[in-house]
């Protein structure tokens, strides 16, 4: 697909940790003139202004005359103020669109039925309790999880699994094409990326992981911040920072994680699901984890369940995460054989955000 003009409305800014619609909007940026538009900023004004981040990728932001409360005690109202706001300068700043992507903004939105796109995708990645099962004005529903596309009448939304960036793709085919081969390290590296205080991490099992192998070197990357009020997160906290074996790296750009992940031996996802907000069903990680071919011990991912690109319990049960670990651990010889891990390379090469654009355009036609 080439010369198009895309509209991508997200419920976060592009100056935030970069995420399915980041990606996305970076990939079709590649040969297409991208708009990327999030929620409005409020102001005694109505302003907006386009500004150039990317080679054929601006960001579209904009604030109106409204307080920010209104948006809980109005919704209505607030949902109608916007669709008339942003539907003039629309027309007024951009004209025809041809593909308006909705990656669920559903407090500023009921439908995309304002915007005037040749083609309309509602794409929702996070799945929760009250997700509106709509399809918002669009054309084509899309999304990574099995437990959104179910909640969906059968055949009207279709499951494209979390795409891989163009950073970690691109170190993938350099490992496939020269058959890099993995070699023991003096010292065991294990990495994790992500939120350090998410909901769903399951902490108790994963210091349990870090506690009983101080030989090993546990490599966090991401996000830190937490409630010291939350008993768990003090908890949580005391194991990461009293641990000699966590070395905590924050928040890397991808460039720097790609790196960092050459130097690991091994990851690991540890969730506890709620199923109400979170099924244990995927993950974005995943896909970084298995581009680099390297063993992943999870805990029980639906999506995986019928594949052996990870190393997971056959249940939610995450008390034997430990002994799995442990398992991998004493061989990683088998596990990282040349041959497991371009499996795992070659797997995830296939689902790049560029051949998730593609299939998303087949089903389009």
């Amino acid at each position: 697909m080439k010369g198009k003009t895309i509209l991508i409305l997200s419920p976060q800014p592009w100056h935030h940790l970069f995420v399915s619609k980041h990606h996305y909007a970076k990939a079709l940026a590649e040969s297409n003139t991208v708009y990327f538009i999030s929620a409005p900023t409020y102001g005694f004004f109505t302003n907006f202004r386009i500004e150039n981040v990317l080679e054929g990728l601006s960001e579209l932001s904009y604030s109106i005359p409204v307080f920010g409360w209104t948006k809980f005690k109005l919704p209505t109202l607030y949902r109608k103020y916007i669709r008339y706001k942003l539907k003039h300068l629309l027309d007024k700043k951009i004209g025809m669109i041809d593909w308006c992507v909705d990656f669920g903004c559903y407090q500023q939105y009921n439908s995309m039925d304002f915007v005037a796109a040749k083609r309309k995708i509602f794409f929702p990645v996070d799945d929760f309790e009250n997700l509106p099962i709509h399809p918002r004005g669009s054309d084509l529903i899309v999304t990574v999880s099995r437990n959104i596309q179910n909640k969906f009448s059968k055949g009207t939304c279709y499951f494209i699994n979390h795409g891989l960036a163009s950073e970690f793709a691109q170190n993938a085919r350099v490992a496939l094409v020269e058959g890099k081969a993995w070699y023991r390290s003096t010292k065991v590296r294990v990495g994790y990326a992500g939120n350090l205080f998410l909901r769903f991490l399951d902490t108790k099992i994963f210091a349990q992981i870090i506690l009983s192998n101080p030989q090993i070197e546990f490599h966090l990357f991401g996000n830190r911040e937490w409630n010291k009020d939350n008993e768990d997160h003090k908890e949580w906290n005391s194991v990461l920072e009293k641990s000699n074996n966590v070395i905590i790296h924050g928040l890397l750009t991808t460039e720097s994680l790609v790196k960092e992940y050459n130097k690991m031996d091994a990851f690991i996802l540890c969730y506890k699901p709620d199923n109400k907000n979170y099924h244990g069903e995927n993950s974005h990680k995943i896909m970084e984890y298995l581009s680099t071919g390297k063993v992943t011990v999870a805990s029980h991912i639906s999506a995986y369940e019928n594949s052996d690109l990870l190393v997971m319990p056959d249940s939610q049960n995450n008390t034997v995460m430990p002994a799995l670990f442990q398992n991998v651990i004493r061989n990683l010889d088998e596990f990282n054989s040349i041959k497991r891990m371009n499996v795992r390379r070659t797997f995830a090469l296939d689902n790049t955000y560029s051949k998730q654009i593609e299939r998303i355009e087949a089903l389009l036609a």
